[in-house]
């Protein structure tokens, strides 16, 4: 776009579309629509490319359980009914654990089935959180949280994603 086609936006609209970057809310909203985007995040951070999502919505609203409205960058649900929250945040100090095992015990709640007889009918809801920078200041690009249970080691949960990203 040229100096000249710019003359139609507002001084405050180049400067935003100036500051954006892909980690904008703004930017993945859009690209979250296009269900190849998450698709190839989830498959990428669960080191699974066998991954196939159903569906796919951005900036999704719930209310926990204590009345709080909780805004979701992108919830996707896969194939075999597992969920999936990506959250791209560009401060680090925003970006950390509890922020994450927060929104996955909203999406739990919200997927829970009506009737629950068994807990084992939940489904496995995964967190994977894209930051700028290294949130959890332990210098890695990738940080896998995993549940396991000390009693038969090989079943693992995993609990949170964190992918660290460098601008």
């Amino acid at each position: 776009m040229t100096e000249r086609d710019l003359s139609q936006f507002t001084e405050k609209t180049v400067k935003k579309v100036n500051e954006m970057t892909y980690m904008s809310d703004l930017f993945m909203s859009y690209a979250f629509k296009d269900i190849e985007v998450p698709k190839h995040i989830i498959r990428t951070c669960m080191d699974d490319s066998t991954i196939e999502l159903i569906s796919t919505d951005t900036q999704v609203r719930f209310n926990n359980i204590n009345g709080k409205e909780v805004v979701f960058d992108s919830v996707s649900v896969d194939t075999k009914g597992n969920v999936y929250n990506v959250e791209v945040e560009n401060d680090k100090k925003r970006g950390g654990l509890k922020r994450n095992m927060f929104h996955v015990g909203a999406l739990c709640t919200q997927f829970v089935p009506k009737g629950l007889k068994d807990y084992q009918d939940i489904p496995v809801v995964n967190g994977i959180m894209l930051v700028k920078g290294d949130a959890l200041g332990n210098g890695k690009q990738k940080t896998v949280f995993e549940t396991r249970n000390t009693h038969h080691p090989d079943k693992t949960v995993k609990d949170a994603i964190f992918r660290n990203t460098i601008i």
